[in-house]
């Protein structure tokens, strides 16, 4: 998975697809498939490839959806605070794809879910979703989403 993040942000769609179907290994937990196959997703969507990279994100919802991460018994790999690990990462596969527009609507529905606590993630996220709606002509500050408090 780190590899695959590594080659992912170095623009390798290839070498990042390849490892992250490497951590889909039926021999791991559901988290750790589901958050590889969001990762083989954003892999397809550089090079856009929109047929995979939805099919690599039902995967990854399908595995996410059976997650008992969410019981607190042991320490969370990935995103605590984000409630659709899915839905976020389909809002940046959109921007990837070419659909800023659609990116943007989904971030903004994702982004207004998150904790107000989660100053960390609120910021990651919201980074992005302010890029899809700069891509899409669209200022972010126009969208229903409450603000960052650095307070």
């Amino acid at each position: 998975m780190r590899r695959a993040l590594v080659t992912m942000y170095g623009g390798d769609a290839a070498d990042t697809v390849a490892l992250a179907r490497r951590a889909q290994s039926s021999e791991l937990p559901p988290r750790i498939r589901g958050l590889a196959a969001q990762r083989e997703a954003r892999g397809h969507a550089l090079v856009g490839n929109e047929v995979d990279c939805l099919r690599s994100l039902d995967r990854a919802r399908e595995l996410l959806a059976g997650d008992d991460a969410r019981t607190g018994a042991e320490p969370v790999i990935g995103t605590a605070h984000v409630s659709d690990p899915a839905a976020m990462s389909t809002g940046w596969c959109l921007h990837d794809l070419g659909r800023p527009k659609a990116a943007a609507e989904l971030l903004d529905r994702e982004c207004r879910r998150l904790p107000p606590h989660a100053l960390r993630t609120r910021a990651r996220y919201g980074f992005r979703r302010s890029l899809a709606h700069a891509a899409s002509g669209r200022s972010s500050t126009r969208a229903r989403s409450p603000r960052i408090s650095w307070a």
